[in-house]
C-alpha cells in the first residue's frame, strides 16, 4: 500500500505529497499500481472529477441529515456521465455503485 496525499505542503513521513490529481496518479502508476482508492473530503473527490480520473464513484448513504455539507462539482459545463451498476442495502444504510460510461 502507498499513501499519497493531495497538497502543495508537506505530508509526513511515508507520505508522497502530489499537488495534483494527475500527478498523483501519474506516481502511482510510476510504482506499478492499476487502481487507486481516493479518500478525502469534497475539495479531493472535486479534484479527480475535473481531471476526468474518476473510473468508480461509491456513495454509502446515511438517514441523518446535517447541514454543512461540500458539494461534488466540476468547472460549469463539464460533465461526465456515470450508471448505476450496484444499490445495496445494509441496515439503514443505501451503499450505491457509480461506473463511468
Amino acid at each position: 500500500m502507498e499513501i499519497v496525499g493531495l497538497s502543495s505542503k508537506y505530508a509526513g513521513e511515508g507520505v508522497y505529497s502530489a499537488k495534483t490529481a494527475e500527478e498523483a496518479v501519474k506516481y502511482l502508476e510510476s510504482k506499478g499500481f492499476e487502481k487507486a482508492c481516493v479518500l478525502g473530503g469534497t475539495k479531493t473527490y472535486n479534484a479527480f472529477l475535473e481531471a476526468g480520473l474518476a473510473d468508480d464513484l461509491f456513495f454509502n448513504l446515511f438517514p441523518v441529515v446535517i447541514g454543512g455539507g461540500g458539494v461534488l462539482e466540476t468547472t460549469p459545463g463539464k460533465t461526465f456521465n456515470y450508471k448505476l451498476v450496484e444499490a445495496k442495502k445494509h441496515e439503514d444504510i443505501a451503499m450505491l455503485h457509480f461506473s463511468k460510461m
